[in-house]
């Protein structure tokens, strides 16, 4: 079924497939230290994705469900809450790409009971970030590749909302340069569109922000949108406030 499953779904054309190997920390009949799928089932999807050249990511949030996730050949582990030493080293060694996902967590932590989520979720997610805050910096001292990506689709964490993500890396630990290069040639080698996106380069597509204030200075800048000269979309200038002088 699995099999089954994932070459429907790459016969549609997606981009990607995306598996559950471990529970979830927002649903109060699922527990996050449990797997979701077995370690055979996760081999078999992978397999077939990568026959086709598509990439493989793991949502993981316990030590079970990371492990499977890793063994199988998932390219990318979003939340990667419990990371053991054997993990990380793992990761760093096959390009397997950490993908935090912060911004849920803090939003949560920062607003408690005024978040209007039950209980359950409350104490759940916080001891979540808690936990995956532990296992970013272990990751990030051992060379394991970043990515940044918001999880946008859960409570308060919005499409559109990503420059809040990378303030998260660097309050998690990360310097804004480093943050920076995981939301740009980071995240595009993670998706595998290294040779088209991430870097300003020759023969790649032209997506640029123009500001006209660091991020270097202040990560923060980035979600100042009075900040924004410009916006620039494969070449072409989507957003312009001053940048050309018209």
């Amino acid at each position: 079924e699995v099999r089954k499953a994932v070459r429907t779904l790459l016969a549609m054309g997606v981009d990607v497939i995306k598996l559950m190997t471990s529970g979830r920390t927002f649903k109060k009949s699922s527990s996050p230290d449990s797997y979701a799928l077995t370690l055979e089932e996760a081999r078999v999807a992978v397999d077939e994705a990568h026959n086709q050249n598509v990439k493989v990511s793991a949502h993981a949030h316990g030590s079970k469900g990371v492990k499977i996730a890793l063994k199988a050949g998932c390219d990318t582990l979003e939340h990667g809450t419990m990371l053991d030493d054997d993990d990380v080293e793992f990761m760093a060694k096959n390009n397997v790409y950490l993908i935090p996902t912060f911004s849920y967590g803090k939003h949560v932590e920062s607003l408690g009971d005024k978040s209007g989520l039950p209980p359950y979720s409350i104490e759940k997610g916080i001891r979540s970030r808690r936990n995956r805050l532990k296992s970013f910096s272990k990751a990030l001292k051992a060379g394991v590749p970043i990515a940044m990506g918001s999880d946008a689709g859960m409570p308060y964490a919005y499409h559109g909302n990503n420059a809040f993500e990378i303030e998260q890396l660097v309050a998690a630990g990360m310097s804004p340069k480093q943050a920076l290069v995981a939301s740009t040639s980071g995240a595009a080698d993670a998706l595998g569109l290294a040779d088209s996106l991430g870097s300003v380069e020759k023969d790649k597509l032209a997506d640029i922000l123009v500001l006209d204030k660091n991020p270097l200075e202040d990560i923060r800048v980035l979600q100042d949108k009075a900040a924004i000269l410009a916006v620039i979309k494969d070449g072409d200038i989507a957003i312009d406030r001053g940048l050309t002088g018209e």
